[in-house]
C-alpha cells in the first residue's frame, strides 16, 4: 500500500473535521482509494489530537552526514584520484 498523498490527507481531514466520518465510513463512501483502516485511524487520532493531518516539522532522521567538513573532504578526495583510473 502506497502512503498517504496529501490530496488523501486533506480529504480525510476534511471529512473528519467537517461531517465527523470514522474510518469504516470513508472507506465505504471510497473503495476506489484501497486505504487500509489503520491508517485511517492513525491519521483520524492525529487530526482530533492536532486539528492538522500534516507531517510534524523537524520528524523524520535528521541529515547529520552533510555537514560541511564532510563535503570538503568529499571533494579534496574526489581530485585527488583525478588522472588515477581503476583507483578506488
Amino acid at each position: 500500500m502506497a502512503p498517504l498523498t496529501a490530496e488523501d490527507r486533506c480529504l480525510i481531514k476534511c471529512l473528519r473535521l467537517e461531517k465527523g466520518w470514522n474510518a469504516f465510513q470513508m472507506m465505504r463512501e471510497f473503495p476506489q482509494r484501497k486505504w487500509q483502516k489503520t491508517t485511517l485511524n492513525y491519521l483520524i487520532r492525529k487530526i482530533d489530537k492536532t486539528g492538522s493531518a500534516d507531517r510534524a516539522s523537524c520528524s523524520g532522521r535528521p541529515r547529520c552526514a552533510r555537514t560541511h567538513e564532510n563535503i570538503q573532504t568529499v571533494e579534496k578526495l574526489v581530485c585527488s584520484q583525478e588522472g588515477q583510473l581503476g583507483t578506488n
